[in-house]
């Protein structure tokens, strides 16, 4: 978690969720992204070091395509103090150069101003 962001992580207007692939079950919820990680709200603690088959669902339709898929790896976790949630960390492992091309829209599209 000490290392540096090469790219600022954007926040965007919608509230976006992330499901497990192998399972379809709901990982958490989008708190911030860029093509190369993400933070998540989640319900529960994550291990760190799991890595992660996801499936990213958008708000709309970004080049032909109504989700995400990539590979993470959980980097870090903490509870959140006034909630029961936890936010997590994950950095993107495998991602195909398309997807990677949906995200920078998804931000230059629905990211919030900073």
């Amino acid at each position: 978690m000490d290392e540096k962001r090469r790219i600022q992580r954007k926040h965007l207007r919608h509230q976006l969720m992330v499901f497990d692939r192998n399972t379809d079950e709901l990982t958490g919820y989008l708190v911030d992204i860029t093509p190369e990680g993400i933070m998540l709200t989640t319900k529960n603690p994550v291990e760190v070091g799991i890595t992660f088959n996801l499936r990213m669902a958008l708000p709309d339709k970004i080049r032909g395509s109504r989700q995400v898929i990539f590979d993470a790896q959980s980097i870090w976790c903490r509870k959140e103090a006034l909630t029961r949630f936890c936010k997590t960390g994950l950095k993107v492992l495998e991602i195909t150069n398309g997807d990677t091309e949906t995200i920078q829209l998804l931000i230059k599209i629905f990211g919030a101003p900073d």
